[in-house]
């Protein structure tokens, strides 16, 4: 999404299915489960005013997990870092 003070905002979403099997059963357990990955890139105040190459960015994202058979999110993942470009 372009703007003027560079803020990127993306969203992925995806469906998964998890199958796993207990070792000492041997059974199988399946779920399904919605995941929706909100972010942004943002550069640094002090790099928003020169840009280029070699530029400070933070990175900060937001992943709630919905599980089908709990009908609740499960878990919720809160993610941040820095890097350049």
């Amino acid at each position: 999404m372009p703007n003027e003070i560079k803020w990127n905002f993306y969203n992925y979403t995806r469906y998964d299915v998890r199958d796993t099997q207990n070792l000492d059963t041997h059974e199988w357990t399946a779920y399904s489960r919605l995941r929706s990955r909100f972010g942004d890139r943002f550069p640094s105040p002090r790099a928003r005013r020169r840009g280029g190459p070699k530029t400070w960015y933070g990175l900060a994202d937001v992943e709630p997990i919905y599980r089908f058979d709990h009908d609740t999110i499960d878990p919720l993942y809160v993610r941040g870092d820095s890097a350049t470009s």
